[in-house]
């Protein structure tokens, strides 16, 4: 045999990337693998709670830093490009350095980036400070749901997918709340302090609870370091595409053209390279699998299901006028926990579970599709409800479709895309929902301004009462008309707005009507009671 073809990869599968070497399930005191469980869950929920009240507290920092608003979406772009970098390289970094010092490394790197980011003194510095802390949360969301796979025996890894569910949604009330009351009692810096012991305290808790295991830094060689540049430039262009689309113009901007096809050019460039390197950096043969393939194109749909919780504190503060607590304190009534969903997910087919919760979130979102300006937050109390007993149903009942027969030295790749896609998600869902509230918005605008027209009736009888009662408070006639016709057109952009904000909502309701039509695509799953061990 020549060197060329020694040299050649042999056409057949590739192996499968390592994960983690652990004791199994069994062996291990109840306790002791309940903790090892929940404490990278915690570290999950510490992420994404700082990723929120980031977000929260997003105009404080830019007063304080001295950055304008269309400059802080770069602070967006540096965080969630190094999350979705991280992501696939979590299980490796798990492998190469062990479970225990890796993620107890990143829980130190999670308090040294808070502590940075506290520190910042311009635009500059805060994203770098941020890209650290979003390669930290990368890690963590892998790692928590890689570690429900492989850790908990099948028949109760149910339990720890609802455990990583809540990571996902319970944050969002509690951050709004928390990081509103910091900013007026103290100031944006407080909250990063606020962190700080809770993330002392999880370094301490990894530490103990997580079993020591082998490290073997030859791992790092295996990595696929190529596959891992294609991914990022794919993905770094994709969410500048996302953030930045809207306020671009989206394909009207050369820019965004550009980074659309350098952002898929390199896609497909990965996707070509991972199907015949030895050893991939995650296995995108897994997209193969029937369940797996679309419970991922519901995953999604969990993207709009997401971005529910950027319209409505929006619709609150630009048309209520509230504040960051006064937000928290509405979206606090959907931080209600689902105590039902274990049970339905042992004792109802995965496919029903989901339909269940789609069905419950849908008619949260209709709840909110007729706004009107009367609409503050007490007429939001019910329908946070109902999203709080419906989303949970949903993400887990995915997450459960997509991990069902999913064996151990899978799990790294299959948390990897699965979170991948979730993040982008995410994105993706806020975007859309941007574009879609300041389209409609336009929309509603013109066909009001066509309504009220000078030579209506009704519209001159209102002028003339708005002009009568500025002429009380000014005494010139003349400024009277000018702050009437300025209260009118205020008015229709108050309405306009109002209006679109209840087209999001109708948006994402039918939005995720129509994706209920997958559930016919998907295979049955077992039940948790089926597995024996």
């Amino acid at each position: 045999m020549n060197s060329n073809q020694s040299n050649q990869l042999p056409p057949q599968a590739p192996q499968p990337i390592p994960t983690t070497a652990a004791p199994r399930p069994d062996q291990v005191s109840p306790v002791r693998a309940l903790l090892g469980v929940i404490m990278p869950v915690l570290g999950s929920f510490l992420a994404t709670l700082d990723l929120q009240m980031t977000n929260a507290c997003l105009k404080d920092v830019q007063g304080a830093l001295g950055f304008s608003a269309d400059e802080g979406t770069w602070v967006s772009i540096a965080y969630t490009s190094a999350e979705l970098v991280s992501i696939p390289l979590a299980g490796w970094l798990n492998r190469a350095f062990s479970r225990r010092w890796c993620l107890s490394a990143n829980a130190v790197l999670f308090v040294c980036g808070t502590i940075a980011a506290a520190s910042a003194w311009d635009r500059t510095s805060f994203i770098i400070f941020r890209l650290l802390q979003g390669f930290v949360a990368g890690v963590f969301i892998v790692s928590a749901f890689t570690i429900v796979i492989t850790q908990m025996p099948r028949f109760k890894q149910h339990i720890g997918l609802v455990l990583v569910g809540i990571t996902s949604s319970l944050p969002i009330p509690i951050a709004q709340l928390l990081a509103g009351w910091f900013v007026d009692h103290y100031n944006w810096q407080a909250f990063y302090s606020f962190e700080i012991p809770l993330g002392l305290l999880l370094v301490a808790g990894l530490w103990h609870w997580l079993d020591p295991q082998p490290i073997q830094l030859s791992v790092l060689k295996q990595i696929d370091w190529l596959g891992l540049a294609l991914l990022a430039i794919s993905l770094i262009c994709l969410i500048t595409v996302l953030q930045r689309g809207n306020t671009e113009n989206w394909f009207d901007s050369d820019q965004i053209v550009r980074l659309s096809l350098i952002s898929l050019f390199f896609l497909l460039l990965f996707f070509a390279w991972e199907m015949r390197v030895r050893s991939p950096l995650i296995d995108i043969r897994l997209l193969g699998n029937r369940n797996f393939a679309f419970a991922n194109l519901l995953n999604l749909s969990v993207g709009l299901v997401l971005a529910y919780t950027f319209v409505l504190p929006q619709y609150l503060g630009q048309v209520q006028g509230y504040n960051t607590v006064q937000i928290g304190a509405v979206l606090i009534w959907g931080a209600v926990v689902n105590p039902f969903v274990p049970k339905l997910v042992e004792h109802l087919e995965a496919r029903l579970v989901l339909a269940i919760g789609l069905s419950i979130f849908v008619v949260s979102c209709f709840m909110n599709s007729a706004l009107t300006y009367s609409n503050g937050g007490e007429q939001f109390v019910w329908s946070q409800v109902v999203r709080a007993i419906g989303q949970p149903v949903m993400v887990v009942a995915v997450s459960f479709i997509a991990t069902n027969r999913v064996q151990r030295d899978q799990a790294d790749s299959v948390s990897a895309i699965f979170n991948g896609i979730r993040v982008v998600a995410a994105t993706l869902g806020t975007a859309l929902l941007g574009t879609l509230l300041t389209r409609r918005e336009q929309f509603h605008s013109n066909h009001i301004v066509e309504a009220v027209s000078s030579y209506n009736t009704q519209t001159q009888e209102r002028l003339q009462q708005l002009s009568q009662v500025f002429t009380s408070k000014l005494g010139d006639p003349n400024v009277a008309q000018t702050q009437a016709a300025s209260a009118l057109g205020g008015t229709v952009r108050q309405q306009a707005t109002i209006m679109a904000f209840s087209d999001c909502f109708y948006f994402i309701g039918i939005s995720l009507i129509l994706v209920a039509a997958i559930l016919f695509l998907l295979q049955r799953t077992s039940k948790p009671g089926e597995f024996t061990h």
